[in-house]
């Protein structure tokens, strides 16, 4: 997400989360976003339900950077360690190379790691997509 509408953000998460299949992961990715409003809801969605997992970015190297972010998450290449607590949400910052700039991540966990997700298959979702 970059600098989008929040209504887009709401259409696209809800079209997922309201899918009759319940087995998956949302991996937002902040791609260096200037829109507080967005952080914002996106965190929230985070609190609200433990699928979801939220990495934050420093810049915006595009859509095709957010890609490879996403498939390095899944093939468990991005390590994290749990550094605070921040509301609901856990913080982790990264411990291996740091090659897609990202400043921390947030998801909704008690775990002091992340576990690699379990996933069959990966689909990419651009913010305005329901």
């Amino acid at each position: 997400m970059y600098n989008i509408s929040t209504k887009y953000l709401k259409e696209c998460v809800d079209s997922v989360l309201n899918q009759t299949n319940q087995n998956f992961e949302i991996l937002l990715v902040d791609n260096g976003s200037t829109d507080l409003a967005c952080k914002e809801m996106a965190k929230d969605y985070v609190c609200s339900d433990s699928r979801i997992t939220l990495l934050h970015k420093r810049i915006n190297e595009g859509a095709t950077t957010g890609r490879e972010l996403v498939i390095s998450y899944f093939k468990g290449e991005i390590q994290a360690k749990h550094t605070k607590k921040e509301n609901e949400l856990s913080i982790f910052e990264i411990t291996t190379e740091n090659i897609y700039n990202i400043d921390f991540i947030h998801k909704n966990t008690e775990e002091k790691s992340l576990a690699k997700p379990d996933a069959d298959y990966i689909t990419f979702l651009d913010s305005d997509d329901v």
